[in-house]
């Protein structure tokens, strides 16, 4: 019944609910606007709704489980390092991935 209340232009970009007023617009944007998306499509793959790598989705979900910007942003950077410097991965490329 609540789907029902929902806007069409809220759902489409995931806004189900209001924010907790005492989190910052920072943390918030990246839930709902990217965070949100990425691990909604993931279970969609794991569910079989949409045809993807089941368990490229399953280490997306595992990934963003329980992680804020900050944490999700260092082991973003950390990947990047030890391709370049570990794995002798070009920079641009370690970059590329890592974005990815």
């Amino acid at each position: 019944m609540t789907e029902k209340l929902i806007p069409e232009y809220a759902a489409k970009l995931y806004y189900y609910h209001h924010s907790n007023p005492s989190s910052g617009d920072g943390p918030t944007f990246w839930n709902k606007t990217r965070k949100r998306k990425i691990v909604n499509k993931a279970w969609s793959i794991v569910k079989g709704e949409i045809k993807g790598d089941r368990e490229l989705a399953l280490q997306t979900i595992d990934e963003y489980f329980d992680s804020n910007v900050k944490m999700h942003s260092g082991k973003v950077v950390q990947e990047i390092c030890d391709k370049h410097l570990l794995d002798n991965m070009p920079y641009a490329q370690a970059l590329k991935e890592g974005y990815e």
